[in-house]
């Protein structure tokens, strides 16, 4: 099933090294504040950061629990569509004034664009490896800092078209779009990433049961 977890954002500041002492690195986790909305409406639905797609729609009572009865089967316009999650937030002078700036993301699962302030900062195709984007340059006081995730068939589908040959089809009786899954994980405490997502396949797991 198509999934979308959206864990945490942090912003690392290093210091410059002005200083005698060697400082450690000054952290923001951006966890709040946070929206969705499909790529065709303007509206948008409170999100809970970390969180997933699913939980969103299910807590904006938008659609039902896909693990009860055949309700997956018919929300795959979950999985079919674009989404973009968005925030708002503030960062302080002193943060501006360090040299180093870096937004931290580690999982984006798995073609992302992520726009800081309408400036595309990166376009992530891999879900196993981490991003640190260097942001001085595009950071303001008052941010905003949006997420759009492209299906994952659509770009399968445009690099399929790229061969020169037909790849065999699967299973007839395995549906399509039931083994697409997508996750975000954004953060810069890996320990706490890693709790997080056993924490939410246990609960997958368990109301599958």
């Amino acid at each position: 099933m198509h999934k979308l977890h959206i864990i945490i954002i942090s912003i690392l500041t290093f210091l410059t090294a002005c200083h005698p002492k060697k400082e450690l690195p000054i952290i923001t986790t951006l966890d709040s504040n946070w929206s969705f909305r499909t790529i065709n409406t303007k509206t948008s639905h409170p999100a809970t950061v970390p969180g997933n797609i699913y939980s969103d729609l299910i807590d904006n009572s938008i659609i039902e629990d896909p693990f009860i009865g055949d309700n997956e089967f018919k929300l795959q316009w979950v999985s079919d569509s674009t989404w973009i999650y968005q925030t708002r937030f503030d960062v302080s002078s002193k943060i501006l004034n360090k040299e180093n700036i870096d937004l931290n993301f580690e999982g984006l699962d798995t073609y992302a664009q992520v726009y800081l302030n309408d400036s595309l900062i990166l376009s992530s195709n891999n879900a196993f490896r981490n991003y640190k984007v260097p942001v001085k340059d595009f950071i303001l006081f008052n941010n905003s800092l949006s997420i759009k995730f492209t299906p994952t068939h659509i770009k399968e589908e445009i690099e399929k078209n790229k061969l020169g040959y037909t790849l065999p089809e699967g299973r007839a009786n395995i549906h399509p779009k039931s083994a697409v899954s997508i996750r975000l994980g954004l953060g810069a405490f890996v320990e706490y990433n890693g709790n997080l997502e056993r924490h939410l396949f246990k609960c997958l797991e368990r109301c599958k049961n």
